[in-house]
């Protein structure tokens, strides 16, 4: 649906009964998770009140269960590869369509801004794609190992994590480790406590452009506007 308020329009996120923000939902492993809920309209305002005016992702962790521990790993690895890049003029190209634009607006043949014959048969067999040049299809890697089990007092769930994931262009990488503890214990036949734990650590390496905003869309940008009369690097070095 559409967003019904000028102010604050992210949904409400609750996890394991307890209120908490959108770094906290985006902290947890897929492996860790045994279901989510979306509550909207109605539904969310009769129990959440004013604070679900935008809706309310309702996460439940994995808890443990009787039985002797088991253990689950799960490992995947991942290349991301564009389907399609957008393709831009040739060096030659590029000066070719200036020259023709100087023509149009009756600039005299003699304005330096010309490119020269020589100049025209250089560029067509001389010209760099930035984006080629820099380009690297992104490598995702993810490790999980959890721990279930218990008696009929005491049942645990223990999960931890590992993500990385590297850019499209050199020094660009986001890392995660999560770890979570699950513990229920029967105090009594009719009382029972839960503790709950969790932990995330984040580490993020690359420019910004922007406060927290990478400006990813913006290296992008300048790479893909960057005239292929320039090379990237010139004896090695970038220029």
């Amino acid at each position: 649906r559409a967003v019904g308020t000028f102010n604050n329009s992210s949904p409400l996120y609750v996890i394991d009964g307890v209120v908490r923000d959108k770094f906290a939902f985006d902290g947890l492993s897929p492996q860790e998770i045994e279901s989510i809920s979306i509550l909207k309209d109605g539904a969310a305002a009769s129990i959440y009140g004013s604070r679900a005016a935008n809706g309310v992702i309702l996460v439940t962790t994995r808890r443990g269960r009787v039985g002797a521990p088991e253990f689950s790993y799960s490992g995947t690895i991942g290349i991301q590869t564009p389907t399609r890049m957008p393709r831009s003029l040739n060096a030659y190209q590029h000066a070719k369509a200036i020259n023709d634009a100087l023509r149009y607006n009756n600039v005299p043949p003699s304005d330096p801004r010309y490119y020269t014959e020589d100049e025209l048969e250089y560029f067509r067999t001389h010209s760099w794609d930035w984006i080629d040049e820099l380009w690297r299809d992104p490598v995702e890697t993810q490790h999980s190992l959890n721990v279930t089990g218990g008696t009929g007092a005491v049942r645990y769930f223990l999960s931890g994590s590992f993500f990385r994931g590297t850019g499209s262009f050199d020094n660009l990488s986001f890392e995660r480790i999560t770890g979570r503890a699950n513990i229920d214990v029967d105090l009594t036949s009719n009382l029972r406590g839960s503790v709950d734990f969790s932990t995330t650590r984040r580490n993020r390496h690359g420019p910004s452009w922007g406060g927290n905003d990478w400006g990813h869309e913006d290296l992008y940008k300048a790479l893909a506007l960057r005239t292929r009369m320039v090379p990237p690097y010139i004896n090695g070095l970038p220029v």
